[in-house]
């Protein structure tokens, strides 16, 4: 269970945007339908399962789903919204996904490579011309792919500092090209939130939107998650007894 604080990376799309999800809007098997013997026993181990891994490992609460062929077959809440805390969690409990958001980002990326608006190997430039980092040459050479394998050359976690102090994603992005690179571009990983952010700011402009209209109208809408929101405000905005805290 995340909590926004002062480390806002923890929660963020690499200072992009937070998503936020529910499973009710799911799919859900009809009743009647038999399952197959062995997805049968699993599911009625899961009960168990849930509850021994709150214990023993102290978070508060989750949801637990399992989808088989497209279908849900499994939908139910364990444990607390927070710790201390009476309140349930449920179906439609709204969490706060965290790193989850990467493959996420990866997802959304995918898609725009698929219809060609973008290639993984394109220069960054090639879709934000104003960009650069700390070294002429590495700022022609960056791709969409070095910023998500993480071999930008880019110190680890880049920026997340300025982000603890206050500073907006656009702010950001424009002072990585401060920042010394010494001989590492393409040489060595470093895991940089913002240099994700950079790239897939860059992919949604060149798909003629931003990056939160983006994940919402390529995969939160086609997927059925009326839930869930790339921005922080919606959460911010949900009814307090819908949010894990």
């Amino acid at each position: 269970m995340a909590t926004f604080s002062a480390s806002r990376r923890r929660l963020l799309l690499s200072g992009a945007a937070l998503f936020l999800t529910s499973c009710s809007d799911m799919v859900q098997r009809p009743a009647g339908q038999p399952l197959p013997p062995r997805l049968q026993t699993a599911l009625t181990q899961l009960d168990g399962i849930a509850e021994r891994a709150l214990a023993q490992s102290g978070v508060p609460g989750m949801v637990i789903v399992v989808v088989y062929q497209d279908t849900v077959m499994h939908l139910k809440g364990y444990g607390v919204r927070k710790a201390g805390s009476p309140d349930r969690v449920d179906s439609d409990t709204v969490f706060q996904l965290a790193l989850v958001s990467k493959p996420i980002a990866s997802t959304v990326m995918a898609g725009l490579v698929g219809d060609g608006v973008i290639q993984w190997d394109d220069p960054v430039v090639r879709h934000n011309p104003s960009f650069a980092l700390g070294d002429p040459a590495a700022t022609r050479a960056v791709t969409l792919r070095d910023f998500f394998c993480h071999r930008s050359g880019l110190s680890s976690h880049a920026g997340d500092l300025l982000e603890d102090m206050g500073y907006g994603r656009e702010d950001i992005l424009y002072r990585l090209r401060f920042l010394p690179l010494g001989n590492r571009f393409r040489n060595t990983y470093a895991y940089t939130n913002f240099g994700m952010t950079e790239a897939a700011v860059a992919a949604a402009r060149s798909a003629g939107t931003s990056w939160e209209e983006l994940t919402t109208t390529r995969l939160f809408q086609p997927a059925g998650m009326h839930a869930t929101s790339p921005r922080h405000a919606d959460f911010v905005q949900m009814p307090i007894a819908l949010r894990s805290m």
